[in-house]
Formats: structure tokens, C-alpha cells, sequence
């Protein structure tokens, strides 16, 4: 798994693991049969294109097969596909090192990991709740889950 460009080390970047993010704050487990598709993608792609409390964003899909629904659209936010999201993420954190990187995620095996590997971690909920974050979640979300 070769890892994307590495052009500041001394910038930060937020890493999302991106159907996590769509499941646990968006879809909130709603809407299962179009789980992998292309407009839940582009949800994801303008939720954290609003974020401004990084330099960078990347946003990881899982795309196991090939013929997997990929998003394909300009974005300040660079995109990716891996056949194991998890695993992507993982690997940029040891290729980025020594660079401050910020994992969101609710895979709670996954934050603990990327802790481990020296990143620091951030629940869909809290990324939410950051004030850099202007997001089009229906109001009656809680977004103060933890």
C-alpha cells in the first residue's frame, strides 16, 4: 500500500475513515440498501470539505472489489479507495511520521491502533462538534454523543 505525497511533515492532517463517518453520523443506520453509494460518498466528501481545523483532509472508502461505486469529483479534500479502509489508514500513519495526524473514526479497535502508531484520534461526533465544522446534519441528531 503506497502512501499518498507527504509535502509538509510539519502540517496536520485529518485522516476519515469515510463509511464509518457516513454510518455513524449521517445515516445513523438509516438507509442501509444504498449503504455504498456514490451520493452517501458525496455526503461524506461535502461534510468534511466544510471542516477548516486542519491543513489537510483525506478521506479513505472501503472499495473492495473493483467494480466498487467510486466518487469521482474536485475537491479540496483528497479521496481514496482501499480494499481495507482500516489498514490504509494505519499504513499512512507510520509513512507520514513524524507528521501530526488526526484519525476520525467511531472503530473504536481502529482509534487504539492509530494511538498506538502515535496519531491522535477524534469520534464522528466530536469532529461534529467542532466549531471549524459547519455540517448539514438534520436537526434532530444528537450530535453530543461521545
Amino acid at each position: 500500500m503506497a502512501a499518498l505525497n507527504n509535502e509538509d511533515p510539519t502540517s496536520s492532517l485529518l485522516l476519515v475513515d469515510g463509511f464509518n463517518l457516513l454510518h455513524a453520523l449521517i445515516l445513523k443506520g438509516r438507509d442501509r440498501p444504498e449503504w455504498w453509494s456514490v451520493a452517501h460518498q458525496e455526503r461524506v466528501l461535502e461534510l468534511v470539505s466544510r471542516y477548516r481545523g486542519h491543513e489537510e483532509c483525506w478521506v479513505v472508502f472501503d472499495a473492495a472489489r473493483a467494480d466498487s461505486a467510486r466518487l469521482e469529483a474536485e475537491s479540496q479534500v483528497r479521496l481514496h479507495y482501499a480494499p481495507d479502509a482500516d489498514a490504509w489508514i494505519l499504513e499512512q500513519i507510520k509513512t507520514l511520521r513524524p507528521r501530526q495526524v488526526v484519525v476520525v473514526t467511531n472503530d473504536r479497535s481502529l482509534q487504539d491502533r492509530a494511538k498506538m502508531l502515535g496519531a491522535q484520534r477524534m469520534s464522528p461526533w466530536q469532529f461534529a462538534r467542532e466549531p471549524t465544522t459547519t455540517h448539514p446534519i438534520d436537526k434532530n441528531d444528537e450530535a453530543t454523543r461521545t
